[in-house]
């Protein structure tokens, strides 16, 4: 199947690939080689973000940096590349402003987030979801990003996957860049709640999450 892409007249026309599932009509006999015995019907899913339905191969699939492993994300390439636009600032704004101690002392662990993530389009399996959950002061659970490692697309023109960029749309690349970034945050937020406070959810944070190390960032928060 052919679909176009969004941008007026450059807009580009892209194959499709698509899943069906066959089943024998009522009243057939199974040994029946017939064409008419059986119907296709294309299988299709949603999409987290737009609501539309889709093909499962036009979903992003990502993986995390706990393992190798792909799974399949609940996005089209479009529109994840949309959100990924507002993440970085979201992040920010979160980190500066929770009044939380619980969930600051989460994101402190983490370090600083360069990485896109989210828990409905790029939910995070099973097996880590308790990782990065905390219950905030008023019971509530609050969910820490996870950063993904690695996002790719079915290419059905080429058949093979593309990689997709999972860097956050306004975040600093360079290390020297995230460093300044990082220590300005800590700085905002030592002036905010005291030094003696923000150095010690950092150290626990950090031990929450001594077993692995941010995706979004291979060092840990500075104190």
């Amino acid at each position: 199947d052919e679909e176009e892409e969004e941008g007026g007249e450059d807009s580009k026309t892209k194959l499709v690939e698509h899943l069906a599932i066959v089943s024998r009509n009522e009243g057939e006999d199974i040994s029946s080689t017939s064409e008419d015995a059986y119907e296709a019907k294309p299988f299709l899913t949603e999409c987290k973000i737009s609501y539309e339905e889709v093909s499962p191969t036009q979903l992003v699939e990502y993986k995390f940096k706990e393992s190798p492993r792909w799974y399949l994300g609940m996005s089209t390439r479009l529109y994840l590349e949309a959100f990924r636009k507002s993440k970085f600032k979201s992040w920010k704004e979160l980190i500066l402003t929770t009044t939380c101690q619980k969930t600051l002392k989460s994101l402190l662990g983490l370090g600083p987030i360069t990485r896109l993530y989210d828990r409905f389009a790029l939910p995070t399996p099973p097996e880590l979801k308790g990782k990065f959950e905390t219950v905030d002061d008023n019971g509530k659970i609050v969910h820490i990003p996870h950063c993904v490692a690695g996002l790719r697309v079915w290419e059905p023109d080429s058949k093979s996957y593309e990689a997709i960029t999972p860097h956050l749309d306004g975040a600093p690349s360079s290390d020297a860049a995230v460093d300044a970034m990082w220590s300005s945050i800590l700085d905002q937020l030592r002036q905010a709640h005291g030094s003696d406070v923000i150095n010690k959810l950092i150290k626990e944070g950090q031990t929450r999450f001594a077993a692995q190390k941010s995706p979004g960032k291979e060092t840990a928060a500075k104190a």
